[in-house]
C-alpha cells in the first residue's frame, strides 16, 4: 500500500464516521471494514496490508501518525474532528466575508478576516500567517481552497501548519483557564461540566461532553451514572488529549 493509499484509505473512513454519543471508533472500523470487504480473506488481507502501511508510516507522515494515535487510544478522537472542523470554519468565514464574486482574495483581505477570526491574537503572528499563505501559494493572490487542504499524501504546508499550532496553543490556554477554576482534589462526571460552565474563554467547548468524560473517566457512557470520584490532576491530563470546538461567534456553552 502506497502512502497515497494510505492516506486516501483513512480519508474515506473519516468521510463515513459520524462522532456519535455512543459509538466506538473500533467497532466502526469493524462494520466499514466487512462493508467494504465482504469476503473474509480479502478483508483479513487489508486489516494487516492497512495496519502495517500506518505502523510504518506513522513516524514519517502527520496525517497517519494522527490517526494511528488515535487507534492505539493515545489521543481521543475529537482532536481530528474538532482539528478538520476548525479548517473548515475557517474557509467558511473567508467565503462568507469575501466578495461573492471573487475566485481569489488579496493579502490585505486575507489579513483582515484571520484578525476576525482569530479574535486577541497578535497582529505580527497575523501578519507571518499571511506571509505564509503568500509562500505557499507562491502568489499574492490568496486561494481558499489551495490553501487549507492537505495533498493527496497527506501533508500540509507552512500556513495550515502553523494554524493548527495555533489551534493546539488555544486548546492549552483552554485547559489552563479551566484548571484555574477547580478547587477540588477529586471529581465526578458532573463536575467535569461544570468546569465548562465556569470557563471564562467562550470561544472553546467540548465537541461532545459525554465523550469528553467518558474518556478522561476511562469509563463507557453506561457507567458515568455510577462513576466513582477520581483524581483531578488525572483528568486534568487526559484533557490534554482531547480537542476542542473553537468558533469566534461562540458566547458561553
Amino acid at each position: 500500500m502506497t502512502p497515497r493509499d494510505c492516506v486516501y484509505f483513512i480519508k474515506d473512513i473519516w468521510s463515513n464516521r459520524v462522532y456519535e454519543e455512543e459509538s466506538n471508533l473500533m467497532d466502526f472500523l469493524e462494520a466499514y471494514m466487512m462493508k467494504q470487504f465482504p469476503d473474509e480473506t480479502l478483508r483479513t488481507e487489508w486489516s494487516y496490508t492497512f495496519y502495517f502501511t500506518l505502523k510504518q508510516l506513522s513516524p514519517i507522515n502527520n496525517y497517519v501518525k494522527l490517526f494511528w494515535k488515535i487507534l492505539n487510544e493515545e489521543i481521543e478522537e475529537s482532536v481530528h474532528h474538532c482539528q478538520e472542523l476548525f479548517t473548515r470554519t475557517l474557509e467558511s468565514h473567508c467565503r462568507t466575508n469575501r466578495k461573492p464574486e471573487a475566485k481569489y482574495i488579496s493579502k490585505a483581505e486575507f489579513h483582515t478576516l484571520l484578525e476576525e477570526f482569530l479574535k486577541g491574537t497578535k497582529a505580527d503572528f497575523i501578519t507571518s500567517l499571511v506571509d505564509k499563505a503568500a509562500t505557499q501559494l507562491e502568489s499574492d493572490k490568496i486561494y481558499i481552497d489551495k490553501l487549507l487542504h492537505e495533498t493527496a499524501e497527506g501533508e500540509i504546508g507552512p500556513f495550515l501548519s502553523s494554524i493548527r499550532e495555533w489551534l493546539r496553543r488555544a486548546w492549552k490556554n483552554y485547559i489552563e483557564n479551566i484548571s484555574k477554576i477547580i478547587d477540588i482534589k477529586y471529581i465526578y462526571p458532573d463536575d467535569i461540566a461544570t468546569w465548562f460552565e465556569k470557563s471564562t474563554i467562550t470561544n472553546m467547548k467540548p465537541l461532545s461532553l459525554k465523550k469528553l468524560q467518558c474518556w478522561c473517566l476511562g469509563l463507557e457512557a453506561k457507567e458515568l451514572a455510577i462513576a466513582q470520584p477520581v483524581l483531578v490532576e488525572n483528568v486534568l491530563a487526559k484533557l490534554h488529549q482531547v480537542g476542542f470546538v473553537y468558533s469566534p461567534s461562540y458566547h458561553g456553552m
